[in-house]
This record gives structure tokens, C-alpha cells and sequence, in this order.
């Protein structure tokens, strides 16, 4: 069962991210519960709540007065988290729906990258592209190549006083929120589409039952890009409809000095952070005696752990090397989601230490089949045809059902190679437009 008061609410058939937020802002008044921003400069923005609600307010009154309307399609490429958080935010309150897009990140592949978001807002049927300077320089033709794209607006195009004789539409549990889009690396990129419904239930499984998570004592620690749904729901929706504090470091930040992860977690008191298989492994060897001896993680209960294949060797070593700062063994969490079920479908369980499978390799690559064995190498991948390790991912969300199945749908025995199959109210409406694909 969830801790003492950490279910805060259920979320009700007529939820909205703009309902919840009001909701928020008035259980955390008198409380200095909010959102902190760390600049490139290592400054820090602090907005309560209800700093959140006014600016999405005056922002979204702005995107209504720029000619955005229900239903439209508005496309983010800000490479900034404050500015792409309050935007969004904003948006979602009166039913525009964000289209989030990775920003380009050299100079180098630019022409691959033109036609990749020529693809993507193509796609979305956007009607306006939000981005900053920088980025405006590069995508300005896409207005002559995308029919539906009207124009290419700055950031700034949002700053100063908005209009205030505007008419705010009202939002329902089944409009779509945003629109998750695959990255179009392997394939033409498909719109997933998620509605206030399907979101409300995955946060909820997450928040509550999943992470136990209370609001006024847990604080969450990000540097995950917020065109990921890692970092968009997991860690920016879903401590801001559940009322809990927290920290977002700039990921080009993170990449350019990757100890500022544990080190803001150690400074903030942070208790839940998450991040792909990679960044452990960075964060061990980024991390030497002199920086381990200043951190003091003896706050986190929640280190996740997704997003990529989880290898054993790295998780632990990670809970090994940061343990003299006072990271719990049991912290680390396991987790597997994809954007098709919104983000989250199966969760280890809290305070339990990582589960390691050992299968034998043969009868695996053979038979489908995953036979446990007594013990295995320290390396699996030395032995691609023996014994193989795996970090087991808990299991199905609160609510929700995993099956493995045939390709014909029977469901298949445990421990069995075949197709996941997920199933509950988190499911996503579809790919937006693309029927056959859904």
C-alpha cells in the first residue's frame, strides 16, 4: 500500500492536466512546493505552483491570441526546459496540443535533421512551430515545404502582457493532450496520441501504487530531454499533477559535466531521479574519490532505471561505487514502459534489491525459452551462446496486465520468447492519422 497520505487523489473520469494543476496549486498554498530550474550558469529559477499557473495562464492567452485554437497542433522545438515546460503547460490548459520535437544537436547532420522534422510536422498537421532564434535560422523553409505549417514563431513572441479578451475553450478527459512522436529513425516517425484519460491512469499507477510517492516530502531530480516521454511524463507531468517539488538540470549541462546530476540530487535532498542504462555508467566514471566524498545521496529512495536495456553489471556496479555517499542498494528501481502505453507498463518493487535472471544462452537462442540456471559469467556477453544475464523489470503497472504471447495472440507459458501484449487505461488512443499502424 502506498505511504500515509501519498494517494493523494483518484483521478476521476473528467480529469484534465488543467484541473489537476488548480487542484495542486491550492493543496500546496502557504508550502514553497514548485519547480527550480538550473541554468547553464548554474543560477536557479524557482516557480511555486501557482508561479506555474499564472505563467501557463498568461501564456496560453497569448497562443490563443497568436490565432491557436482547440484541437490545433503546435509544434516545440525549445531546447530550454523552462521556457518548453510553461509552454506546454500552458498549451494542454486550453486544448492546443503540444507536438514536442528534439531540437537539432550539431551542425553537422542538419540537412537530416530538416527532413526528419519536415516529417514529423508533416505529420502532426502542425500549424505553428515554436522554437528560438537559433533554431528558427535553420527550419525557416519548412514553412514552404509543410501545407499545414502557418508560420515559424520565437519564444519571445510569448513574453510581455497578454490579451486578455480571449475565450478559453473548455478541455475534456478524452482530448489529446500531446502527441508523442517515435523519432523517425528507422521509419516514418508516428504520432502517438495521448488523451488527458490515458495520462491521468498511467500517472496515477505511477505516483501512487508504483513509486509511493508524497507530496511535500519527495523531491525529483531530471536531466532527461522533455522531448522524451521519460522525461516529459515521468518527470516533469507527473510531479506536477501530484504536487511534488521538482529540479531540472539542462541536459547539454548534464552531457557536458555529467557529476552535476548526483551532486544537485545531494544538494536539493532529491529522493526520486531517473535515467537510461548509459548514465550509471557515465555517473561511475565521471564520479572519483575527491567528488564522492562531497555527495551525500542518502536521500534518494528512487533511482529508476529505463528507457534502454538494463545490464546488471552497470546497476551495480553504480549502487557499489555510490554507496559510501549513502545510496541504498534497494533504491535502484527496474522499470520498462513505452510511449504506446504512455509511458510506464511494469515496475519493480520498492526496497527490494535488483533481481538478476541467469538463463542459459543455448536454449534461449534455440527454443525461445528462458531456463534458469544456478549461476553465470561475470560478463554474459563473452558467452553470447552460454550463460546470459538479465535485470528483471518487475512487474505490471497497478491496474494494468502484461501477457507474452504468439504471433497468432495465444498466450504464451512463463519464461517463453514472444510478443509483449499490455493492457489497461493507459493504453494510448492510437497513431494520430495512421490507422493501419495503430
Amino acid at each position: 500500500m502506498p505511504k500515509s497520505g501519498s494517494a493523494r487523489r483518484e483521478f476521476g473520469p473528467n480529469w484534465t492536466v488543467g484541473q489537476a494543476l488548480d487542484e495542486v496549486v491550492s493543496l500546496s498554498a502557504g508550502t514553497d512546493r514548485g519547480f527550480t530550474f538550473i541554468q547553464p550558469d548554474r543560477t536557479e529559477t524557482f516557480y511555486s505552483f501557482a508561479d506555474i499557473c499564472n505563467e501557463a495562464d498568461r501564456r496560453a492567452r497569448h497562443l490563443l491570441g497568436l490565432g491557436l485554437e482547440k484541437g490545433d497542433k503546435l509544434a516545440l522545438v525549445v531546447p530550454d526546459a523552462e521556457e518548453f515546460i510553461l509552454t506546454f503547460i500552458a498549451a494542454t490548459t486550453v486544448g492546443i496540443v503540444p507536438v514536442p520535437m528534439y531540437p537539432p544537436m550539431s551542425f553537422g547532420k542538419l540537412d537530416s535533421y530538416v527532413d526528419t522534422a519536415e516529417n514529423i510536422l508533416g505529420a502532426a498537421d502542425a500549424k505553428v512551430l515554436l522554437t528560438d532564434a537559433r533554431v528558427q535560422a535553420i527550419l525557416w523553409s519548412l514553412v514552404d515545404k509543410v501545407p499545414t505549417l502557418d508560420r515559424i514563431l520565437t519564444i519571445d513572441k510569448l513574453e510581455g502582457e497578454a490579451p486578455t479578451k480571449v475565450v478559453k475553450p473548455e478541455v475534456e478527459a478524452d482530448d489529446t493532450v500531446f502527441l508523442q512522436f517515435t523519432s523517425g529513425s528507422t521509419s516514418l516517425p508516428k504520432g502517438v496520441v495521448v488523451t488527458h484519460k490515458t495520462l491521468a491512469a498511467n500517472l496515477h499507477a505511477i505516483m501512487g501504487p508504483g513509486l509511493e510517492m508524497v507530496p511535500g516530502e519527495d523531491v525529483t531530480v531530471s536531466w532527461l530531454p522533455l522531448y522524451h516521454d521519460m522525461g516529459l511524463i515521468g518527470m516533469m507531468l507527473a510531479p506536477l499533477v501530484w504536487g511534488c517539488s521538482g529540479v531540472f538540470i539542462p541536459t547539454l549541462t548534464f552531457v557536458k559535466h555529467p557529476s552535476i546530476w548526483l551532486e544537485t540530487v545531494s544538494k536539493f535532498r532529491g529522493t526520486t531521479t531517473f535515467a537510461p542504462n548509459f548514465a550509471y555508467a557515465i555517473a561511475v566514471r565521471r564520479t572519483n574519490a575527491k567528488k564522492l566524498a562531497k555527495l551525500d545521496l542518502s536521500s534518494l529512495r528512487i533511482v529508476g532505471c529505463g528507457a534502454e536495456p538494463n545490464h546488471p553489471e552497470t546497476l551495480e556496479k553504480f549502487v557499489e561505487h555510490f554507496a559510501p555517499a549513502g545510496l541504498k542498494a534497494e533504491a535502484m528501481l527496474p522499470v520498462y514502459g513505452m510511449a504506446e502505453a504512455t509511458l510506464a507498463m511494469s515496475f519493480s518493487k520498492l526496497k527490494d534489491p535488483i533481481r538478476i535472471d541467469k538463463v542459459d544462452g543455448q536454449l534461449y537462442a534455440d527454443e525461445g525459452r528462458a531456463v534458469a540456471v544456478a549461476h553465470a559469467p561475470s560478463s554474459a556477453a563473452e558467452l553470447p551462446n552460454g550463460q546470459l544475464e538479465y535485470v528483471t523489470c518487475g512487474w505490471a503497472l497497478h491496474g494494468h496486465t502484461v501477457k507474452i504471447c504468439a504471433e497468432d495472440g495465444t498466450v504464451l507459458p512463463d519464461r517463453t520468447l514472444g510478443e509483449v501484449v499490455f493492457d489497461g487505461p493507459s493504453i494510448a488512443a492510437g497513431y494520430y492519422k495512421n490507422p493501419q499502424a495503430t
